[in-house]
């Protein structure tokens, strides 16, 4: 075969042609000559021989496969491998699911969040919040009355203050402290909705009604986005511009928070 690669072409294919079919039917010749030598390896005997393994290894399988403690373990195996799988490949299609479909949810964060809060109850605050602005521009205006209703000059003043006050600014100190117990009224009112409006934030993202978006520690610390899972809602908390969350030693920054699909 080697003198065959050192012929000049056309000749040198032909040669490695012929010598592997020599080669080919010298080893058809040896096959031959053992399968007639008595007392030597057959192919003959090759098919009983897998045969005679074949019921040998079965016979084992069958065997392990009654034995009740391998039963079990070989069970639990195939459970958690199964088990694992399927929550692996759920995991695959959810991503596929939530990068195929484009998310076209207004995501609100701050104070904007309360659009998504119980409307009735935030009505309520913005109400209440307005009348208590309203009755805080009332007691401006008698506490101007009032201030002119004293004396200018400063002995008449010293006088008044011994005397017993005028009727007037009598019912102007009764229509102050009246204003003062609305304004006081309406904060009250107004803290009260608002405290529920934000609770109804917060076991809507408990129950999955919202979903919220952030960063876990920083931005620094954890540049990938991630939803916030319902359950941490329990121990978390928003901070002051509702921009934040934080509890149990779990912190998320930059939250947006939307309507459940």
């Amino acid at each position: 075969m080697v003198s065959a690669y050192a012929i000049p072409d056309p000749w040198r294919k032909r040669a490695v042609v012929g010598f592997s079919f020599l080669g080919l039917l010298n080893l058809a010749l040896i096959i031959l000559t053992y399968e007639n030598t008595p007392d030597v390896p057959h192919f003959a005997d090759l098919g009983p021989f897998i045969w005679r393994g074949s019921i040998t290894i079965w016979a084992r399988i069958v065997a392990v496969a009654e034995n009740h403690i391998l039963q079990t373990v070989a069970a639990a195996a195939a459970g958690v491998v199964l088990g694992s799988a399927s929550h692996f490949g759920y995991q695959k299609w959810q991503a596929r699911r939530a990068t195929s479909v484009p998310d076209n949810r207004p995501w609100l964060t701050s104070y904007r969040i309360f659009d998504l809060a119980d409307q009735g109850l935030v009505k309520t605050a913005r109400n209440a919040k307005d009348k208590s602005a309203e009755f805080e521009r009332e007691l401006e205006v008698l506490q101007i009355q009032r201030e002119n209703l004293r004396p200018k000059d400063a002995f008449k003043a010293i006088t008044a203050l011994q005397e017993p006050p005028s009727p007037a600014m009598v019912e102007l100190q009764k229509r102050e402290s009246e204003a003062y117990r609305k304004i006081e009224a309406q904060r009250r009112q107004h803290a009260s909705a608002y405290a529920g409006a934000l609770e109804d934030i917060y076991e809507k993202l408990r129950n999955g009604h919202l979903v919220a978006k952030g960063f876990v520690g920083s931005l620094s610390n954890s540049p990938n986005e991630i939803e916030i899972p319902a359950a941490h809602w329990r121990v978390i908390k928003f901070n002051n511009d509702y921009t934040e969350a934080k509890g149990q030693g779990m912190e998320y920054v930059g939250i947006t928070v939307a309507k459940a699909k």
